[in-house]
């Protein structure tokens, strides 16, 4: 065994007391310690802080300098630049004034308010009951009344244009004028159309008489304002081979063919493009010779009933083969002394009667889009507000009306009238029975309704619509039938159900709970946000390959959900669509046929675009369904969108601009884009310099005036913009966009590039990374190639809507 082990002696309790008191001494100089140490990283930290504070201010400072001096140089240069641009627009505008007096066009000029308002006044004076006696011999025809309705349009197309320019250099007063006076003129013609068709319901049982079936008795009359048109300029064109001065048509003359005959009548043809000479009205005549098809023109077709019958099915088909509609009445109102009619309008419009007493005389109900929502019992989620609805093809009034009372027989040969209010106006009979054009709409669900509780009606889309299809993802078509809701005064969702579209015939059919005024409609933002953009510079198309003269000439995509939209621009101030190129539906707009693509401004080409169904012009109430898609979208501030188009375009001729992936998200005050000199002149395909990113912000929200408020600001709209590293994870950004799935996170970096500094102005920002012959070239662009492509981004609004 080993030695023992000897006990460890046990501490008095003196000795335990003097260890506590050595061993919270020694806690007290550690603590004490510590506490001087974390004083002294303190102090370190706000001196640092101090110091980085007294950089930033001195930074903050300096940038101010150089900011106000380069505003300075630069004083007046851009206020110069939008004031000759405003010249060259009144010299264009005096030009054309003085080319439409030349023309002696007897229609007025949209221009003139007194012109305009004259004609107005002329429209309803000539259908006062004292001049249809005096001029045409008490017959106001449908032929007469789409007569009239064309030459209508010619005025409303014009106004047409006028407003899509004014839309575009973004004179909202100038707009809201045009549209004034389209609606007033609208107003005139549905007008004229209640007119012609009393006459025609008046005259009913005397044309059933004289049909090829009179013992039907019914009648089915057609018409549209191209048809009409044509007629009468062969019936002139005839005149003058004979000799015969032209005249008013007269009692005693023959019956006219064409628009406001019988169904057996020769088929109406396509409303053209617009125009405002005879000669294209000549041309609109050779296309109803050769039997061209109806679509877009202003369509009415007139059905009676003249006596009550039986039916042996549950509904009561009207054909309008002439004007591509059918119509189901159901067998409660097929088989009554009654009357049915329709208008198809190649625009959206509300007439009078069913706008209420909240519009005034000249009031745009197109217009009015903030308040509009649901109807009563319906879910957002399941029905298009009517804030977000886009019109396609214009409106449609679908109506049952009562007849006057038939004539009697007093003796052989001999009958007799009675003369009412329903010899020169039309009364409504609103369908569901018991429903007035005031009853609000309450949605119930979207089966189909009882029998005897629905129409059922057939229409074909002119071909230069595209008709929206479902999404790969979706079961719904995003194609809607929208209803003028009277009480509530907005178009409303819910009213059809059964929406079906059939491609072969290109012809929608649709239940409809209520009478009155319908549209087919999308989603306004089917093509929004953008998914990619770019602007570069481009050789002018020259067909069949580019051509390879050196000019003012730049090419805008836009990538939406659905299409690819290239639009050029050139030096005179013209755009052209070269893409989508394989859209029928866009063949006026891309050329056909050999012919070359039109050029247009760029107001008129996406209005024209808008018509087709792609909505490029998005506004300010647009952006709630955008957030609905993505929640980080929001609007750019109005200075920074502003600055944006203005400086981008007057670049536009050098240099290549795309969208910023990594600054989608940047928020109201910022935006990221990226840019670079074009190679497109020296051979480079396009891609031969790398994009460069460049912030563009509110000095106020930017960072330097963040980390030193108080320093001072910058005068007037106070945007900046400077060179920074953005985002390197995309050098190049395909067609399509990025795939979020396999591309990385994309962060931007708002690091200056370098040594960049910020700048005011776009130009000079660039300046210092590009050759003196891009500059050179900027210089030299003519100024109606920069008004224009700063019209067309003030229109598509690519850095807020991406």
């Amino acid at each position: 065994m080993g030695p023992k082990k000897e006990k460890k002696k046990k501490k008095s309790k003196a000795e335990l007391e003097q260890e506590r008191i050595d061993r919270e001494r020694q806690e007290e100089i550690d603590a004490k310690e510590r506490a001087r140490k974390l004083e002294e990283q303190r102090e370190r930290e706000r001196e640092a802080e101090q110091r980085l504070k007294e950089a930033q201010k001195q930074a903050r400072v300096e940038e101010l300098e150089l900011l106000n001096v380069e505003a300075r140089e630069e004083a007046g240069v851009m206020e110069r630049r939008r004031a000759r641009i405003d010249e060259e627009r009144a010299a264009d505008e005096e030009a054309r004034a003085w080319e439409n007096y030349r023309a002696c066009d007897p229609l007025p000029a949209g221009e003139s308010d007194r012109e305009l308002n004259t004609y107005i006044s002329q429209l309803y004076d000539d259908m006062t009951e004292t001049r249809i006696q005096a001029d045409l011999g008490g017959d106001f025809t449908l032929d007469e009344a789409l007569e009239r309705v064309a030459r209508t349009e010619r005025i409303s197309q014009s106004l047409e244009d006028l407003r899509a320019d004014a839309v575009a250099r973004g004179d909202a007063a100038a707009a809201l004028r045009c549209g004034r006076f389209l609606h007033r003129l609208r107003d005139g013609v549905v007008a004229q159309l209640d007119r012609a068709t009393a006459h025609v319901l008046q005259h009913a049982d005397d044309t059933s008489a004289k049909s090829e079936d009179a013992e039907k008795k019914e009648i089915f009359v057609v018409g549209s304002d191209v048809a009409a048109e044509a007629a009468a300029l062969k019936r002139e064109e005839a005149k003058a081979a004979a000799g015969l001065p032209g005249h008013a048509a007269g009692k005693d003359e023959e019956p006219k063919a064409g628009a406001g005959s019988p169904t057996k009548a020769p088929a109406a043809v396509a409303r053209a493009a617009s125009t405002t000479t005879v000669a294209a009205a000549k041309d609109e005549a050779a296309d109803v010779a050769a039997g061209a098809p109806l679509r877009s023109a202003t369509r009415v077709g007139v059905w009676a009933n003249l006596t009550i019958k039986t039916l042996r099915g549950p509904f009561k088909q009207l054909g309008f083969q002439d004007v591509d509609l059918h119509v189901d009445l159901p067998k409660t109102l097929g088989t009554q002394r009654l009357g049915a009619r329709v208008f198809l309008l190649p625009y959206e419009h509300v007439s009078a009667a069913y706008r209420g007493d909240r519009f005034a005389e000249d009031e745009i109900v197109a217009s009015v889009r903030g308040s509009q929502a649901v109807p009563e019992g319906g879910a957002p989620g399941a029905l298009l507000p009517g804030d977000e609805m886009h019109p396609l093809g214009g409106s449609i009034q679908l109506e049952v009306v009562e007849l006057p009372p038939p004539p009697k027989e007093i003796k052989p040969k001999w009958t007799m009238q009675q003369l009412t209010g329903l010899a020169t106006s039309v009364k409504v009979a609103h369908f569901p029975p018991g429903a007035e054009v005031d009853t609000p709409f309450v949605y119930t669900g979207s089966g189909v309704p009882a029998p005897n509780q629905y129409l059922r009606a057939r229409v074909v889309v002119p071909e230069s619509i595209i008709v929206p299809a479902a999404p790969d993802d979706a079961s719904d078509s995003p194609l809607r039938v929208a209803w003028w809701d009277t009480s509530r005064k907005s178009w409303i969702d819910g009213t059809t159900s059964g929406v079906e579209y059939n491609e072969a015939k290109r012809e929608v059919g649709f239940n409809l709970a209520r009478s009155g005024v319908l549209a087919l409609v999308q989603p306004r933002t089917l093509d929004l946000p953008y998914e990619a953009w770019s602007l570069s510079p481009a050789l002018p198309v020259a067909a069949p390959y580019d051509s390879e003269v050196e000019e003012a000439c730049c090419r805008l995509s836009l990538a939406t959900p659905r299409f690819e939209v290239v639009i050029e621009v050139r030096g005179d101030g013209s755009c052209t669509l070269l893409e989508p190129s394989r859209v029928p539906e866009l063949a006026g707009l891309l050329g056909t046929g050999g012919r070359a693509a039109p050029a247009m401004k760029p107001g008129r080409l996406l209005a024209a675009l808008s018509k087709a169904g792609i909505h490029l012009r998005p506004d300010d109430a647009d952006a709630a369904a955008c957030t609905r898609k993505r929640a980080s979208f929001a609007l750019k501030h109005g200075d920074v969108e502003r600055k944006l188009c203005e400086e981008v375009a007057a670049l536009a001729a050098s240099y290549d601009f795309a969208e910023c992936p990594a600054g989608k998200d940047l928020g109201r005050d910022r935006c990221g884009l990226r840019a670079r000199e074009t190679s497109t002149y020296v051979g480079g395909g396009g891609n031969a310099l790398d994009f460069m990113t460049v912030l563009v912000e509110r000095d106020a929200a930017s960072k330097s005036a963040r980390e030193a408020p108080g320093v001072g600001e910058l005068p007037g709209a106070a945007v900046k913009c400077t060179l920074v590293m953005g985002d390197e994870n995309y050098d190049e950004v395909p067609p399509g966009g990025v795939d979020p799935e396999t591309a990385p996170p994309a962060v931007f970096d708002e690091s200056p590039l370098g040594a960049a500094t910020s700048h005011i102005f776009l130009h000079r920002c660039l300046r210092a990374v590009s050759s003196e012959e891009s500059m050179d070239r900027v210089r030299k662009a003519p100024l109606k190639f920069q008004q224009t492509v700063e019209e067309l981004l003030h229109l598509t609004r690519p850095f807020s809507f991406f």
